[in-house]
């Protein structure tokens, strides 16, 4: 398996590949869980780690994370072996993508944004329908993963309803679920089982599980990521290891990756610093700068 595919960084991608990177069976069922790929291609992966890598237990929980703590203490067993875990992910996924595709006479379909907003009051019978109705929406930036969302809603009574909405790719394939019942609804008795199955491997999504992802940037490098704007990078968790590890140890908010600190240019020209989350997800910029970010190429130089 090529676990490198799943950085969600090109350019760390191809820096973890040149230095050999390696990760163990829990950090690399953590990379896959993160990546922003499909379910299809995540449960291939996962099931290749399941017949080709070793099973090894969970570790404990570093970093403020209310899901990977609860899960993990509350489940002792299920802690002593990533492979069951791993299977219990699968089979909790395919549990509600059954669920989800079921045809109900009390239920719909709807296309939203990521965000909830709706694209149309359209209410559709089928996952198909709406499937075929949302390839005429264009996403709304091609460089997001996740941006139309198809949701099913299961009525009991007026006052009673669950939801589900998947989460699509560009392609239309699904990416993660969300799902909200209501309080003694009957639908939750449906969901319920698959939920609780499902609770022990929060952390394989979860943005405080912590693993070691090389990066190739230093001080001065002019980058990019999908959660900021061009800017210049000053210094990041990883430059200070000591420090990192005494934050991690004392339950600090640490994430995936940790993050960086950069210069920024705002729209009137000025410049300011600013957190620059999640390093997992920073590139080069190749652009040309223009505008008020021509003031980045000097403050990279210093």
């Amino acid at each position: 398996m090529d676990i490198y595919s799943f950085l969600r960084s090109k350019d760390v991608a191809e820096h973890c590949r040149a230095i050999s990177k390696k990760w163990n069976t829990y950090e690399m069922a953590v990379i896959i869980g993160r990546s922003g790929r499909s379910k299809i291609e995540k449960h291939i992966a996962w099931k290749d780690l399941i017949d080709n890598f070793p099973d090894m237990p969970l570790p404990e929980p570093t970093g403020l994370s209310f899901f990977n703590a609860e899960s993990f203490y509350e489940n002792p067993e299920k802690q002593k072996s990533i492979i069951e875990i791993l299977k219990g992910q699968i089979k909790y996924d395919e549990n509600i993508l059954d669920l989800f595709m079921k045809l109900e006479s009390n239920a719909f379909y709807k296309i939203t944004a990521q965000d909830g907003e709706e694209y149309s009051s359209k209410k559709y019978s089928s996952y198909e329908d709406a499937i075929f109705a949302s390839r005429d929406i264009e996403n709304k930036d091609k460089d997001q993963d996740q941006n139309i969302c198809i949701k099913k809603i299961i009525f009991e009574t007026e006052d009673e309803w669950m939801t589900i909405s998947a989460e699509l790719d560009c392609d239309r394939n699904i990416v993660s679920w969300h799902h909200y019942f209501f309080y003694n609804s009957k639908s939750n008795e449906k969901l319920l089982p698959y939920y609780e199955e499902g609770k022990i491997s929060d952390f394989l999504y979860d943005s405080f599980t912590y693993v070691e992802i090389p990066t190739p940037f230093k001080r001065g490098d002019i980058l990019t990521s999908r959660h900021a704007d061009v800017f210049v990078l000053d210094s990041y968790d990883g430059d200070e290891p000591e420090t990192l590890a005494r934050g991690l140890s004392k339950g600090g908010p640490y994430n995936y990756e940790t993050e960086g600190w950069g210069y920024f240019v705002n729209d009137n020209g000025c410049l300011y610093g600013d957190h620059a989350c999640q390093i997992d997800f920073y590139e080069y910029y190749r652009g040309k700068l223009e505008g008020n970010n021509r003031l980045l190429h000097y403050v990279s130089l210093f």
